[in-house]
């Protein structure tokens, strides 16, 4: 959510990643920092014409509306779930596909639960 604040995003450098990291750019979704960089960051946006960070908040804002949105999570985790079926025997998940609720896509616990029986059966 922080990408829809229309405002600059710092992105402090991390080994922990979320599933979309791939697709923002820095300087262009976000303004990237270390903790040994962040004074100097911050310092370098503050000297920016308002018009380029204006521009860099508005990517953000149409990332996240575009690519983060609810439909949008559903339809990825959809394209997940069926690359997932692929690494299993054909037909073994097609059950398992055709049983999930379409409502509960982005329930996190009810997909794992459903994958674990599946698995369980296939063992």
């Amino acid at each position: 959510k922080l990408l829809l604040m229309d405002s600059v995003v710092l992105k402090e450098a991390s080994r922990w990643v979320e599933h979309y990291y791939r697709s923002v750019r820095p300087h262009t979704h976000y303004a990237p920092f270390t903790r040994h960089t962040i004074l100097q960051v911050v310092k370098s946006l503050e000297a920016r014409d308002p018009s380029e960070l204006q521009a860099m908040a508005s990517a953000a804002r149409a990332f996240q509306q575009t690519y983060l949105s609810t439909h949008s999570k559903v339809v990825y985790m959809a394209a997940a779930l069926r690359a997932y079926v692929e690494l299993w025997p054909r037909g073994a998940m097609s059950d398992l596909v055709a049983s999930l609720d379409p409502g509960r896509l982005t329930d996190i616990q009810y997909l794992q639960q459903a994958l674990k029986e599946a698995d369980a059966k296939l063992l």
